[in-house]
């Protein structure tokens, strides 16, 4: 089964300077304290302020997007303890760090699917567990929302542990059944498909605008696909 995207948050106002602002105030006029505010394209704000931007606990609902968020701020981001509720009915909590999902949090969908565990960057990232509808568990290691390496135990009782790759069973692992026969092997895609065509860079005899903003540093993910896979054991079963 694919798992769901995990890359859900929306975006706030960031300037509290705007708006229609009731509440509390400092010596120097900025809001300071309790208040609420009405953005221009009617979010709302109520929570606590300091020295003009959000900080403390709130609360902060997106106007035509069904999204709230509530929990801490620090310097106008979501930074803390939090519960964020998203449009398709998701609803993510455990802490944020500068406005993602950082640390340790749980996530729960409308079709009865949950993750839990280790959180970075706003996706699954570390140890963590993702509990299926259907009764199957996931759990294992976690690599920029995917699931690198673990162990998945399906309803019948039976186990896989070993590598996986688009958040299918993938590589050197085992299956282990209900009546505790082991059959070790690998996992291989005998067809994948062909390899997205690179585009060639414009030979430029310029020096480089150094100003020019950079490619961000390491390999790319693979956008995620289903894979047809075939499993070969190394052995027949054994006990």
């Amino acid at each position: 089964s694919g798992i769901p995207g995990m890359s859900e948050a929306d975006s706030e106002v960031s300037q509290d300077i705007v708006g229609t602002y009731e509440g509390d105030h400092n010596e120097v006029g900025e809001r300071h304290g309790k208040g609420r505010t009405i953005h221009p394209n009617q979010d709302l704000y109520v929570g606590d302020y300091q020295e003009g931007a959000r900080n403390g606990q709130g609360t902060y609902t997106w106007a035509y997007l069904g999204v709230s968020y509530t929990g801490a701020y620090l310097n106008g981001k979501r930074h803390g303890q939090g519960t964020m509720k998203f449009t398709n009915g998701s609803v993510y909590t455990g802490t944020w760090a500068d406005g993602q999902r950082c640390g340790s949090g749980e996530i729960s969908y409308p079709n009865g699917d949950k993750y839990d565990g280790a959180w970075e960057a706003d996706l699954p990232h570390g140890e963590g567990r993702y509990l299926f509808a259907d009764g199957t568990r996931l759990e294992g290691s976690w690599e920029h929302g995917r699931i690198a390496t673990g162990t998945m135990t399906y309803g019948d009782g039976t186990q896989y542990t070993g590598g996986f790759r688009f958040n299918q069973p993938f590589g050197r692992g085992e299956y282990r059944g209900p009546s505790g026969l082991v059959q070790r092997g690998v996992t291989t895609e005998p067809y994948p498909p062909p390899p997205p065509e690179e585009e060639e860079e414009a030979a430029d005899d310029e020096e480089e605008d150094q100003d020019a903003p950079k490619k961000p540093a390491g390999p790319a993910l693979e956008p995620m696909r289903r894979m047809f896979t075939v499993w070969t054991p190394d052995a027949p079963l054994a006990a």
